[in-house]
C-alpha cells in the first residue's frame, strides 16, 4: 500500500508544484504537472526488469527491503526541492525505486499452499494497494501546503512571539514555508520504514538458493569489468569471455538449468496470448493514470468558477478508492 501512496499521494497538489515553482497560471499548470506521474512511470519501467532479476539472484525479501528504502529517501527528496527540475528527478527516482510491484505479486503466489488459494492472496495483496488508493489522496491533500504560501504568500514568522514551544513552532513555520509539501512525503518515507521493518520481521523467503546480498558489490564490479572486457572481444572478434558467462548474472548466481530457462523479452513478446495481455493491461493503465491525473488538473480551476482545493480534491479521490477497495478485494477473493 505504501507503493501505491507514493504514486498517488501527489496527485491532489500535482498541479499546484509548477504554479507554485515557475510562477504560472493553474489553467497552463496541466502539462508541467502531468510530468510528474510521467517521470514516476518512466522510472517504473527502466528498472522494473532489474528489480526483477536482483530477486531472482539475491532474494525477494532483500529486493523488497532495498526498494522500501530507497523510496524512502526518494521521498524526502521529493518534498525538500525547491525547484520543478528537480522535483521531477526526484520523482523519477521515486518511482525508479519503488517498481517491485511484480515482485510483491511473486511473492504473494509463492506463499499459496495451492491453485485455489492463490488467487486469493494475490487478490489480498492487490486489495492493499486499494487501500492505499483510498486513504493516500485524503491523507496528502491534508498535508500538503498547511501554512497556505500559495494562497497567503509567506508568513512573516518575526511576528510570532517567541515563548516557551513557540521556538520549535516558529522553526517548522519555516520549513513548511520553504517546503511547503514536505508533510505528505514525509509521511510517504515513514511507511516505507515501517514496510521495511515489518518486511524483515514477518515476511520469509521464498527463493531458495539466493545468492547472498553481501556479493552484490563484487557481483556489480565483476559485471561492469566483464562488460568492458566483451566491447574489447566484439572488436577483435572474439567471443569467447562473452557477458553470459560473467559471475554478476547468470553464470555462479544461477544454476545453468535456470539460466537456459529463461525466456527474453522477444520471446516472451512472440507469444500471442501473453502479447493480448500485456496490451490490454497497458491500455488499462493508461486510462487509468489519465483518469487520475486529469481530475485534479479539471479541479484547480479558480474558486469563482468551481475550483477546490488539495484537500478537496484528495477526498474526492478518496471516496473513488472505496468503489476500488471492494472491486478488487470482494471479486477476486471470492
Amino acid at each position: 500500500s505504501e507503493q501505491e501512496y507514493l504514486l498517488v499521494s501527489v496527485f491532489p497538489y500535482a498541479a499546484y508544484i509548477p504554479v507554485h515553482f515557475l510562477h504560472i497560471s493553474e489553467e497552463d499548470a496541466g502539462p508541467f504537472a502531468a510530468l510528474f506521474a510521467t517521470s514516476f512511470m518512466i522510472g517504473r519501467t527502466v528498472t522494473a526488469h532489474l528489480w526483477g532479476l536482483l530477486a531472482d539472484i539475491y532474494g525477494r525479501r532483500f529486493v523488497i527491503i532495498l526498494s522500501l528504502i530507497g523510496s524512502c529517501v526518494a521521498s524526502l527528496w521529493f518534498g525538500l526541492t525547491d525547484s520543478y527540475n528537480q522535483a521531477l528527478m526526484a520523482r523519477f527516482m521515486t518511482g525508479a525505486w519503488s517498481s517491485i510491484v511484480g515482485v510483491s505479486k511473486t511473492v504473494a503466489t509463492e506463499l499459496a499452499l495451492g491453485d485455489d488459494e492463490e488467487t486469493r492472496i494475490v487478490g489480498r495483496a492487490m486489495s492493499m494497494r486499494a487501500y492505499g488508493f483510498l486513504v493516500a489522496p485524503a491523507v496528502a491533500g491534508l498535508l500538503a501546503d498547511p501554512m497556505k504560501v500559495r494562497e497567503n504568500g509567506a508568513v512573516d514568522v518575526a511576528e510570532i512571539k517567541i515563548e516557551g514551544n513557540n521556538l520549535l513552532r516558529v522553526s517548522l513555520c519555516k520549513l513548511l514555508q520553504k517546503y511547503p509539501y514536505l508533510l505528505p512525503n514525509l509521511l510517504g518515507a515513514v511507511l516505507c520504514l515501517v514496510s521495511a521493518l515489518a518486511v524483515h520481521c514477518y515476511i520469509p523467503e521464498t527463493k531458495d538458493n539466493s545468492r547472498s546480498a553481501k556479493l552484490i558489490g563484487n557481483d556489480f564490479f565483476q559485471w561492469v569489468e566483464t562488460s568492458i572486457s566483451k566491447l574489447r572481444c566484439c572488436k577483435t572478434n572474439d567471443q569467447s569471455n562473452g557477458l553470459n558467462n560473467s559471475p554478476a548474472l547468470y553464470g555462479s548466481i544461477m544454476n545453468d538449468d535456470e539460466s537456459d530457462n529463461r525466456s527474453s523479452w522477444v520471446q516472451i513478446w512472440t507469444r500471442r496470448k501473453t502479447r493480448a495481455h500485456l496490451i490490454a493491461y497497458w491500455l488499462y493503465s493508461v486510462a487509468v493514470i489519465n483518469i487520475d491525473e486529469a481530475f485534479p488538473l479539471y479541479c484547480i480551476s479558480r474558486n469563482t468558477l468551481g475550483g477546490l482545493q488539495e484537500h478537496e480534491i484528495g477526498k474526492i479521490l478518496s471516496v473513488s478508492g472505496v468503489l476500488f477497495v471492494f472491486g478488487q478485494f470482494r471479486t477476486y477473493t471470492f
